[in-house]
């Protein structure tokens, strides 16, 4: 039986040479039989085009080993573009629903990025908002994460990793990741927290 891995971010998971690089060379370095890569992702879409693409791709979403999702950046971009924060934490909420009925590993990247204008007092509140309720989601799921945000606050480099691009981290950095994830893919659990509603809206069967 085939074992997918998707893909299903924005652009930081469209570069050539970053991230999908990154794990098409773990899958084969992996050499593993029947480990199909598939990318769905696309730049500049919030939660709401990760719905789209599950609902689109799902018999892939069901056969999959490890899904791997980036989306705070974008979410963000909406809130910054004025998309009320309820509309947003709506289409979060479903998608975080829909990866909840997959018997998957689920791996949420959180990724660094820096505010759009120089001086944005807004950019920090507005970034707290999209990313705590993305990690509160996460671990009410029980979904794996890496947060290189807060890591990159935490030693402060943010300012090093985003002066040439404030949104897309070097696509070097970006491929040794999507290598590492995948050769330590056995070391990510499956969530136990699955989302029950009355007539199954969100799961087959």
């Amino acid at each position: 039986m085939k074992k997918n891995i998707i893909l299903l971010g924005g652009s930081n998971s469209i570069m050539q040479n970053g991230l999908q690089k990154g794990v098409k060379e773990g899958i084969e370095e992996l050499n593993e039989a029947g480990l199909e890569f598939y990318n769905f992702a696309l730049g500049a879409n919030d939660s709401l085009h990760k719905i789209f693409a599950i609902v689109k791709n799902e018999e892939k979403f069901y056969d999959a080993e490890l899904i791997i999702i980036e989306t705070n950046i974008n979410d963000y971009d909406m809130l910054y573009y004025a998309i009320d924060f309820e509309n947003i934490a709506l289409y979060m909420n479903i998608l975080f629903r829909k990866l909840s009925c997959f018997k998957s590993k689920i791996l949420f990247l959180i990724l660094p990025f820096m505010a759009r204008e120089t001086g944005d007092k807004d950019y920090i509140e507005r970034r707290n908002i999209i990313e705590n309720f993305l990690r509160q989601k996460i671990n009410h799921f029980g979904f794996n994460c890496i947060d290189m945000q807060t890591y990159y606050n935490k030693f402060d480099i943010l300012p090093f990793f985003t002066q040439i691009d404030r949104v897309h981290q070097p696509e070097g950095i970006m491929r040794i990741l999507g290598k590492t994830i995948i050769k330590n893919m056995h070391k990510f659990h499956f969530h136990t927290h699955k989302e029950e509603t009355k007539r199954n809206t969100f799961c087959r069967g």
